[in-house]
C-alpha cells in the first residue's frame, strides 16, 4: 500500500524524494470504468530492425460471449499486417493470447487500434478497444508503447531541448510552451451554426502559467484600453467526433504582443456561445517599438475546467498559436478570422465535453459544480481523488460517455467539499453486486453521463450499454439495486427523466415518469450539492424531502422497478404543518435557510445532516403521535419566523429561542427519544446539546456562532 502511493507520486513529478522521506500514505482512491465485457492487454515480442514486430494480445471475456474477434486498425496504412482479423472463441472468465505480426514499410511513428468486436446478452455492443503505436526508427527495433508513453517521450525530448537553449543563451525567454503548443489553423469552409445553440459562458483563465513566468512579460495590469484602440476578433473551431467543424466554447484567448525583449500578454477574454471572441487593447507597445504586433494563443481552459497533458512535469494545458499581425495602426481591427485546432483536436474534444457537463449541471442543475480538471493522454480512464482530476486513457476520448461518467465523480468531490464515500474503488461491472457506497458513487457517475448526453444509453469505448431498460445477469436478489450500479443509475434516470417504461398498463410494474419526473436541479442542486451521502439509501431521504407527493409517489415506483426499494417519501417538516395556512411558506423559507445559511458553515451542514438522517423516522413517530406533531408544528414555525430575521441580516432585537420555545424542543426532543431507534436518541442528544447552546442567544449572537468556523479558515 505505502510502495503505491510513492509510486503513484513518481508518476507526475519524479519524486524519488518521496521514498527517502517516507511520504507514502494509502493508495488514494481512484474511481474507474466500469468493467468491459472483454479486457484486453497488449505487449510488443519478437521485434527486429528490419522493422518486424510481433503485437501479442491477451483478450479475456469477463461475460458470457458470441462472435468474437480480434481486428487491427492502422491510420495511416504504413504497417503489413499478417492478418486483420483473428477470430477468438473464449469461455467466460477465460483467456486466449494472439500473435499477429506486424511489418512496418516507413520510418515515425504509426498508431494502431486493437478492437474486439463481440455479443452479449444486455449489451448493445459486446467489445473493447486499446490504442498502441508502432515507434521505429528505420535503424533499431521498432516498439509498441502506449500514447502516455510516446507523449512522455516527446516531453523528455521537449526538456532537453529546452535546457539546451537555455544553456546557450541564459537571457532567453522561453518555455515548454514554445515547443508543444501547435499553430492554429484556416477552416477551409465555415459551416453554418445553430443559432438557438446558447450557452452559459465563463470567466476566462487567468493570465499566465507557472511554467511562462520567465518567458512572457504580463502586461494585462497595464493594458488601458481606453487609450488608442486596437480590436482583435474572430472565431475559433474545433472537429468534433463526427468529422463536422464545431464552435470552440468557454475557451481561453490570449493577446499577445511579440516584442523584441520578449512576449507580452495584453489580455484575455473567453470564446463565446459562438465561437467568437473580442477584446480591445491600447496601441503603446514601449520605448523604441513601431506598434503592436498581435497574435492570439488559444488555450483548453478557463475558471471552471481546463484539459491538460500531464505526462511529465510540469503539467501543460494545450495551446495553439495564430500569427502575428505586424506594426499594427491606432484604431485598427484586427480580424483574425475563422481559426481550427486541428492538431491536438482531441483535447479540443474533451475540452467541449467538460463544457457540455459544466453548462447542464449550472444550469438545468442550477448549481455550479466548480473547477474540474483533466489530463489526456493517460493509460487509464479514472478519477483521482488525491490529484483532484479526471484522468483519460490515449483512444478513450472517442466516447463522451466515458468522460462525462468521469466528470460525475469529480462533481461529486466537489459537491461533498472535497470528502468522498468509504469502501469504494476497485474494479466494478454493470453486473456486480457492489458495497453500497462503490454502487452509488459508480452509479451516480453514469448517471450524470445519462443526464447530460441523454440517448438512456452508455456508450463506452468499443461496448455499449442499455441503462433505461436495464436488467442485470441472473442469480441476484430481488431488492438488490442499492448494490449494483447499473441499477442505481438506470434507477436515479427514471426518476428525472420523462419517459415512461415498462408495463405500466393494467397495474403492471413500470417506470411511470412523466410530467411528475423530479427536477434535475431539484436532485443537483437541492439534494446532493452538500449531502456528503455515502450510499443511495442515505440519499433518498435528501431527494424525497425536495419531492411534493406526487413526483414522490411517482419516484418511489420508478425506484421499484429498479429494484431499489424505498421507503415512502416522508419529510417531517411538511407531515408537522400540513395543518397550518403558512405550511408552503413556511417550508420554503426553511429551504431557503438550509441553501443560504446552513450549508454555508460547518455547524449548519451538520444540523442538515441530522435531520436528513432520521426526518423518515421522525415522520413515522409524528404521524403515530397527534401531541408531537403539534409541537413540531410550533417548532418548525418558529424556525421559519427565525430564518426570516436571520437572512435579512439585519440586527433585531428578541432571540431566536426564547425560554418558552426552548422548553418545548427539550420535552419534544425526550419524547423522540424515548420512542426512537438507538442511533436516533445518539443523534438527538447533539441536537439537545444545540438548544442549550441557542437558548436566550440573540439573533445576531447566533448569525456569529454559525459564521465563526467559516472565519476561522
Amino acid at each position: 500500500m505505502r510502495i503505491g502511493k510513492c509510486l503513484f507520486l513518481a508518476r507526475r513529478a519524479g519524486v524519488v524524494l518521496a521514498l527517502v522521506a517516507g511520504l507514502c500514505f494509502d493508495v488514494p482512491t481512484f474511481a474507474s470504468q466500469p468493467t468491459p465485457p472483454v479486457g484486453i492487454s497488449i505487449e510488443g515480442v519478437q521485434a527486429d530492425a528490419s522493422g518486424r514486430i510481433v503485437a501479442r494480445a491477451n483478450v479475456t471475456a469477463e461475460v458470457e460471449s458470441s462472435g468474437l474477434s480480434l481486428v487491427l486498425r492502422n491510420a495511416d496504412g504504413a504497417l503489413k499486417l499478417r492478418s486483420t482479423r483473428e477470430a477468438l472463441r473464449i469461455a467466460k472468465g477465460a483467456s486466449q493470447v494472439v500473435e499477429m505480426p506486424i511489418t512496418i514499410t516507413a520510418a515515425g511513428v504509426h498508431r494502431i487500434d486493437f478492437v474486439v468486436e463481440g455479443r452479449a446478452e444486455g449489451y448493445e455492443k459486446a467489445g473493447t478497444v486499446e490504442r498502441r503505436y508502432v515507434v521505429w526508427d528505420g535503424k533499431q527495433p521498432p516498439r509498441l508503447v502506449t500514447g502516455r508513453e510516446l507523449r512522455r517521450e516527446k516531453r523528455v525530448d521537449v526538456e532537453r531541448a529546452l535546457q539546451e537553449r537555455l544553456r546557450k543563451d541564459p537571457a532567453a525567454r522561453a518555455s515548454i510552451d514554445d515547443y508543444l503548443r501547435q499553430p492554429l489553423q484556416k477552416l477551409a469552409r465555415v459551416p453554418r451554426i445553430d443559432e438557438s445553440a446558447r450557452q452559459a459562458l465563463v470567466a476566462p483563465a487567468a493570465g499566465i502559467e507557472p511554467y511562462e513566468a520567465n518567458a512572457i512579460v504580463d502586461k494585462s495590469a497595464d493594458v488601458i484600453r481606453e487609450l488608442d484602440p486596437i480590436t482583435v476578433t474572430g472565431r475559433l473551431w474545433y472537429t468534433d467526433r463526427a468529422g463536422a467543424a464545431r464552435p470552440l466554447i468557454n475557451a481561453t484567448v490570449d493577446i499577445r504582443d511579440s516584442d523584441t525583449f520578449g512576449d507580452e500578454q495584453l489580455t484575455s477574454v473567453v470564446t463565446g456561445w459562438d465561437g467568437r471572441y473580442s477584446a480591445v487593447v491600447n496601441n503603446d507597445d514601449g520605448w523604441f517599438q513601431n506598434g503592436r504586433d498581435l497574435y492570439i494563443r488559444v488555450r483548453t481552459t478557463n475558471s471552471r475546467f481546463r484539459v491538460q497533458d500531464c505526462a511529465a512535469w510540469p503539467d501543460w494545458t494545450y495551446a495553439w498559436v495564430s500569427d502575428v499581425r505586424s506594426e499594427l495602426s491606432d484604431g485598427t481591427v484586427v480580424d483574425f478570422g475563422d481559426l481550427a485546432t486541428n492538431a491536438d483536436n482531441e483535447a479540443s474534444i474533451l475540452f467541449q465535453d467538460l463544457n457540455q457537463g459544466w453548462n447542464f449541471l449550472t444550469t438545468r442543475g442550477g448549481q455550479d459544480p466548480g473547477f474540474v480538471d483533466l489530463c489526456w493522454p493517460e493509460d487509464a480512464s479514472v478519477y483521482s481523488t488525491f490529484w483532484e482530476e479526471i484522468d483519460i486513457e490515449d483512444g478513450d476520448e472517442a466516447a463522451r460517455d466515458i468522460v462525462l461518467h468521469e466528470y460525475g465523480h469529480a462533481t461529486m468531490h466537489n459537491a461533498y467539499d472535497g470528502d468522498w464515500p468509504s469502501d469504494t474503488g476497485g474494479p466494478h461491472g454493470f453486473n456486480d453486486i457492489l458495497h453500497p457506497n462503490m454502487a452509488f458513487t459508480e452509479g451516480w457517475g453514469t448517471f450524470i453521463a445519462l443526464a447530460v448526453n441523454d440517448d438512456g444509453a452508455y456508450d463506452s469505448n468499443g461496448w455499449s450499454r442499455a441503462i433505461e431498460s436495464f436488467n442485470h445477469s441472473s442469480g441476484h436478489a430481488a431488492n438488490d439495486g442499492k448494490e449494483n450500479e447499473g441499477h442505481v443509475a438506470a434507477g436515479m434516470n427514471d426518476v428525472r427523466d420523462r419517459t415512461a417504461d415498462g408495463a405500466c398498463a393494467n397495474g403492471g410494474t413500470c417506470d411511470p415518469s412523466g410530467a411528475d419526473a423530479a427536477g434535475f436541479a431539484q436532485i443537483w442542486r437541492d439534494a446532493f450539492w452538500r449531502s456528503k451521502a455515502d450510499n443511495f439509501g442515505e440519499f433518498w431521504p435528501r431527494l424525497c424531502a425536495e419531492l411534493d407527493s406526487t413526483q414522490g409517489s411517482v419516484a418511489v415506483r420508478a425506484l421499484a422497478f429498479n429494484a431499489i426499494d424505498v421507503d415512502t417519501c416522508k419529510c417531517s417538516v411538511k407531515l408537522a404543518l400540513a395543518a397550518d395556512a403558512t405550511a408552503d411558506a413556511d417550508v420554503k423559507e426553511l429551504r431557503t435557510l438550509r441553501d443560504r445559511g446552513l450549508r454555508n458553515t460547518e455547524l449548519g451542514q451538520r444540523i442538515i445532516a441530522l435531520y436528513y438522517r432520521h426526518t423518515g423516522e421522525v415522520s413515522g413517530l409524528l404521524a403515530k403521535d397527534e401531541g408531537l406533531r403539534r409541537a413540531a408544528a410550533i417548532l418548525f414555525t418558529r424556525a421559519a419566523e427565525g430564518s426570516r430575521v436571520l437572512l435579512a441580516g439585519r440586527k433585531r432585537d428578541g432571540v431566536l429561542l426564547d425560554a418558552e420555545h426552548a422548553k418545548l424542543a427539550r420535552e419534544f426532543i425526550t419524547r423522540v427519544q424515548a420512542q426512537g431507534s438507538p442511533a436516533l436518541r445518539r443523534d438527538f442528544a447533539e441536537v439537545l446539546r444545540l438548544v442549550d447552546g441557542f437558548e436566550g442567544r440573540s439573533f445576531d449572537e447566533v448569525r456569529a456562532k454559525f459564521e465563526a468556523p467559516r472565519k476561522a479558515r
